[in-house]
């Protein structure tokens, strides 16, 4: 059975880490998603005036691309204000847990919503890991997401369209 290696990047709560590589195991995927270890967030990577760090810097992190990176910092990428979570390509993809949380937004923290929002977000970019697009169907993972909305609106699956692509291909997750 291949492995995915999930890296802990900064201080994420043990716990969401456990129900993430929990669920993306449940997922009946072919490789086993693994957590791997924890690395400080490097501060080469933050950007002083937008108080964010760079998502595709803390992506040279890894080496393999098949490793999805974790964190709890707020990302941003090009002129982008925010992202949830980004991947190279078909190399390896990161997530923040930052602004899936409600508390973020000035709301009372909720374990389950942020748990939710975090396993939708990091299907998401593993379908990117393995070559899919960003799809048009609003309740498939590979939706895109620009509000925790968009988030909350889609499945924690890939829709029959995006299955068929994986599968014409050969890709199996």
């Amino acid at each position: 059975m291949a492995v995915i290696r999930v890296i802990e990047i900064g201080d994420v709560p043990k716990k969401y880490m456990d129900v993430l590589t929990q669920e993306l195991n449940r997922r009946g995927y072919i490789h086993k998603f693994v957590v791997d270890r924890k690395v400080p967030l490097p501060q080469s990577a933050y950007d002083k005036y937008r108080g964010q760090y760079d998502a595709a810097a803390l992506l040279k992190l890894a080496r393999d691309p098949k490793v999805l990176l974790i964190t709890n910092a707020d990302l941003y990428s090009g002129n982008l204000n925010f992202v949830f979570g980004m991947t190279n390509g078909k190399g390896p993809g990161i997530v923040s847990t930052a602004r899936l949380d409600p508390a973020f937004y000035g709301n009372q923290m909720n374990f389950g919503v942020t748990s939710e929002r975090l396993v939708k977000e990091s299907v998401h970019e593993v379908g990117h890991m393995f070559g899919l697009k960003n799809c048009e169907d609003k309740r498939c993972a590979m939706a895109v997401a620009q509000h925790f909305s968009d988030v909350d609106e889609k499945g924690l699956d890939f829709c029959k369209q995006c299955q068929v692509m994986l599968a014409s291909d050969g890709t199996r997750i």
